[in-house]
């Protein structure tokens, strides 16, 4: 799992690295794989209305 959220850096700009370690950090902080569940999902409901 851990390479699989290295690699999201490279999909992004080195300027938009911090907003990615802020938004990924919930993830991989959470207690229980239902949290990460979760916080994955508001993640992507955030990036859904940025694209918008």
């Amino acid at each position: 799992m851990v390479h699989l959220i290295r690699n999201t850096f490279q999909l992004a700009s080195r300027r938009g690295w911090s907003a990615v370690k802020r938004d990924i950090k919930p993830i991989c902080t959470a207690p229980n794989p239902d949290a990460a569940l979760v916080a994955l999902d508001e993640l992507e409901e955030r990036q859904a209305s940025t694209r918008r």
